[in-house]
């Protein structure tokens, strides 16, 4: 098959190993290329990452969307604290984020808020005195 000016082996066959057939026959093992046709509706061009475990590509091999590449390192997780008004959205916190990391900001994957802590739940701190 002709793909973006690319010949890809779709309908792939070959000659049978004659120890497997008795003698005097032959044949033709034939197969369907499958993995060549998600490959080209994904746009991937390594055929190992059909088969890869690595938790974010996976996800990705359960639909038709084009693939997207991922870094195959762990991911990190920061914590981070910040101070907002009461009022502030997460979409606002992301956009923050965003500014301030500038090109880098594509580094991060998701932003959650795991926990919130108001003004008045904070405990002040006691000046001590001074001798």
């Amino acid at each position: 098959m002709l793909f973006n000016d690319k010949w890809n082996e779709i309908g792939e066959c070959g000659e049978v190993h004659p120890d497997l057939l008795r003698s005097h026959s032959s044949g033709l093992a034939s197969g369907w290329g499958l993995d060549r046709l998600a490959m080209l509706v994904k746009g991937i061009d390594d055929i190992r990452l059909l088969r890869s475990i690595h938790p974010r590509i996976v996800v990705q091999m359960t639909n038709l969307e084009p693939y997207y590449q991922i870094s195959h390192q762990p991911s990190i997780n920061r914590d981070m604290s910040i101070v907002t008004d009461i009022d502030t959205e997460l979409e606002d916190i992301c956009e923050q984020i965003v500014n301030a990391l500038g090109y880098e900001s594509e580094l991060v994957e998701t932003v959650n808020i795991l926990s919130e802590t108001h003004y008045h739940q904070l405990q002040l701190k006691q000046e001590s005195s001074r001798l």
